[in-house]
């Protein structure tokens, strides 16, 4: 057999090396395929270029206020380890966006329907949204969907996690906002690398959601005082979040109900405008007295569609579980982390979220 190898090794190698392209082309050919490939490059690119901080600190031109940032980094993320978010290699480097978007979100829905168009993936599974490092390539997928019917959103995005499957550098645009996002940004993608559940963003994003909220403010209170400027920020923006989320909550709700009335899908279509300017003038009259922030003064300008409603309620969707499990469990983050920590590999993570809720209510009725 070896003699024979040693006589036909050119022929192999041939053959595998047509195989190898061939195979090649027939996977690019598969868009999902593609756009992974694309995807991956630019992630290879950034891994690359990340500079570590250590580095950084050492550098005699980088200014106090940087450097500052950087130090406070390592503090949150101590912060973070402490209530029981799993210790990584993340944020231990910074790669420098230029000052614009690190990544470029794409996300649809029918016009008739509030039903996100999804994307199937390996490790995290259905996924409602396609990340683009090239705003160019974002807009075009965007056009796509368009031309196809669907609403769409395209947001820029500062920060995300590659949810412990690679060591996430610090993207440098958090080092020039304040305290308080930077503190909530890391803490929630540190829950990305905790705790995630396959098939289920809407359920991931809204856990992350609440840890970076409510261990943000934890944070800062810790490390600038109960009635420090920080701390009254960082509430204010948590405050507003959730009483914004309330409010799109009640336009989802409206619309989803709209939507499946017996009417037709070119009235459904039409009328809809009505629902979306109904909820702009509320918002103008009703829910801005009650904000605390300029946060969310987009909202009247807005071109409201499908998309947008479903891109707010994917933050939000399960936020009060997690609120829920964290007052009954005595306002105790670490307690409430370990409880999620220790179910996350069951079949249906919710159903026992919702049981220990019931089960913590009924011991303090007794």
């Amino acid at each position: 057999m070896s003699r024979w190898i040693k006589k036909n090794y050119k022929k192999i190698l041939l053959s595998l090396v047509v195989l190898f392209f061939i195979t090649g082309i027939i996977l690019y050919s598969i868009p999902i395929t593609r756009y992974i490939i694309r995807q991956g490059y630019c992630q290879a690119k950034i891994i690359l270029s990340r500079r570590s901080m250590d580095d950084m600190l050492k550098d005699p031109g980088l200014d106090k206020k940087t450097k500052d940032k950087i130090l406070l980094v390592g503090e949150i993320k101590k912060f973070g380890i402490s209530l029981g978010l799993n210790t990584t290699d993340s944020y231990k480097t910074v790669y420098d966006t230029g000052g614009k978007p690190v990544v470029w979100a794409v996300s649809a829905s029918p016009k008739d329907k509030l039903m996100p168009v999804k994307w199937k993936f390996p490790v995290v599974g259905e996924v409602p949204y396609l990340g683009y490092f090239k705003k160019k390539d974002a807009l075009r997928m965007r056009d796509k969907l368009k031309s196809k019917g669907y609403d769409t959103l395209t947001r820029p995005v500062q920060a995300y996690s590659t949810i412990g499957i690679l060591p996430d550098p610090l993207f440098s645009s958090l080092l020039f906002g304040g305290e308080e996002g930077l503190a909530n940004t890391i803490l929630h993608e540190m829950t990305h690398e905790t705790v995630f559940v396959k098939n289920d963003i809407p359920f991931n994003e809204s856990m992350a959601n609440f840890v970076g909220n409510v261990g943000g403010v934890e944070f800062l209170k810790k490390k600038y005082g109960q009635n420090s400027k920080q701390v009254r920020n960082s509430l204010n923006i948590k405050h507003d979040d959730e009483v914004f989320s309330g409010f799109m909550a009640d336009l989802y709700d409206e619309l989803d109900k709209f939507y499946k009335s017996d009417i037709t899908k070119e009235d459904k279509i039409g009328d809809r405008e009505k629902i979306f300017e109904k909820y702009k003038d509320k918002f103008r009259k009703d829910l801005k007295p009650r904000l605390l922030t300029r946060c969310f003064n987009y909202f009247p300008r807005l071109k409201l569609n499908n998309a947008y409603v479903l891109y707010n309620r994917r933050y939000h969707k399960d936020y009060n579980i997690f609120y829920e499990l964290y007052e009954l469990q005595g306002r105790d983050l670490k307690k409430t982390i370990s409880f999620l920590k220790s179910i996350k590999k069951e079949k249906d993570i919710k159903a026992h979220i919702q049981k220990e809720v019931a089960e913590l209510e009924t011991r303090r009725e007794k």
